[in-house]
């Protein structure tokens, strides 16, 4: 599913380059070249899914959150909206991701 933003006023959140990270699958873990840092990060596959989702455009923790469950079938509670709004947070600190406004 492809998620968009949906309320402007809101700070959504994107990915710094996807054009440079390069992506390898090794069991349930991924490892994720950044070309622009020269990192190499290994993450596990919820945090690809929450990465892979953002390479779509800028969009708001809420709206990513819905549509992770929406993809898993899952009932979205605001504890796992919270907790994907704190993993954008761990990622932004990577230097994966940015907050931005629209």
């Amino acid at each position: 599913m492809v998620v968009s933003q949906q309320d402007q006023s809101i700070p959504g959140w994107k990915i710094l380059e996807a054009d440079a990270l390069h992506w390898e699958k090794w069991g349930e873990q991924y490892a994720l070249y950044d070309s622009l840092s020269g990192e190499t990060h290994l993450l596990p596959e919820f945090s690809a899914r929450v990465l892979q989702q953002l390479s779509a455009g800028s969009v708001t923790a809420e709206v990513l959150a819905r549509a992770l469950c929406d993809a898993s079938g899952e009932t979205c509670k605001q504890t796992f909206v919270d907790h994907v709004s704190q993993l954008l947070s761990q990622l932004q600190a990577a230097g994966l991701t940015e907050k931005v406004r629209s």
